[in-house]
């Protein structure tokens, strides 16, 4: 065993749960707000979940064989790289969903 959890891919959908769906359930905000305040969470979720799979299979290779053909920066680079469609996607799913914290906490603590 790698020790890695194999249950973790689901666990951001969690996340999902909890700030979007969570918060239009109780009715807390709606739809279309929800959208506007948590931009790009499905990319963000996508993203990352290819990202811990990328790691995953990482590790998995180098138990197998300790010169494996990646290594960890190699996968992180073209993850988080401006010269990789991966890093493009993630870095605007980040940037998108940053762009909206200081307006979605204001408008939590409006809605309290």
């Amino acid at each position: 065993s790698s020790g890695i959890n194999a249950e973790w891919p689901l666990r951001p959908g969690i996340l999902i749960r909890i700030f979007k769906y969570k918060l239009q359930e109780k009715r807390f905000i709606n739809e279309p707000e929800c959208d506007q305040l948590f931009p790009a969470l499905d990319d963000l979720l996508d993203s990352c979940s290819k990202l811990y799979t990328q790691l995953k299979e990482h590790m998995e290779e180098e138990i197998d064989s300790p010169h494996s053909r990646h290594n960890i920066g190699s996968i992180l680079i073209d993850n988080f790289s401006c010269n990789t469609e991966a890093g493009r996607c993630i870095r605007g799913a980040y940037a998108r969903l940053g762009a909206k914290q200081l307006i979605a906490v204001k408008y939590y603590r409006e809605k309290k």
